[in-house]
Formats: structure tokens, sequence, C-alpha cells
């Protein structure tokens, strides 16, 4: 179950990702679990795959970002799915995988 104060923490571990990943990624996967199939979750797991970007584990980061994806789509948040199609996107250029980022980019754009 989602609470407000749930999808604000989130939300704030998604900004402080870059400044201090390592404490993001385990805030975030801590919230993942607790906040079970909702928004809130999406966004802790979006979080988590932004922190392990900036770790240097892009598999790991790739793997968070698809997850948070496949979450914001079953829940048809398909602004949010797009906004973490975004971040995939960059995921997948750092990986060598231009033309796959190139589709997640398109695809996050058509749903905005």
């Amino acid at each position: 179950m989602q609470s407000d104060d749930q999808l604000e923490r989130a939300l704030e571990l998604k900004e402080r990702a870059q400044a201090d990943p390592g404490r993001v990624c385990a805030e975030a996967e801590q919230l993942f679990q607790d906040a079970g199939d909702s928004e809130s979750a999406a966004v802790a797991c979006w979080a988590a795959g932004l922190g392990f970007r900036e770790l240097g584990d892009l598999k790991r980061s790739e793997s968070h970002l698809r997850s948070a994806i496949a979450m914001a789509d079953r829940l048809s948040l398909q602004r949010r799915a797009a906004q973490i199609r975004d971040t995939l996107s960059f995921t997948l250029f750092l990986l060598g995988e231009h033309n796959e980022a190139l589709q997640q980019a398109e695809i996050g754009r058509a749903h905005v």
C-alpha cells in the first residue's frame, strides 16, 4: 500500500542518487520492498537504478530501471514510465546499446 510519505521519500532518493549513490541504493531497495506494487515502489526502483549507474554498475542499473518501467506500465503510469525510459536510454547508451537506447527514448517521448 502506497502512502504519500513513501512517494515523497522515493522522489527524494531519486534526486539524491548522484550525490550519495551507495546510500540511495540501499535505502531505495528497502523502500521498494516496503512499498509493494505502487508508484512509490516504481520510483524507488528508479532511484536505485540511478544510484547503481553512478556507482558504475550499469547492468544492475539497467535491471532496476527495466523493473521500474514494468511496474509503472503495469500501474498505467505512462508519464512516470516515460521518465524512467529516459534514464534507461542513457544507461543503455553507456552500455554501448545505442540502437536500443534510441528505441527506448522514442517510446518514452511518445508517451509524454
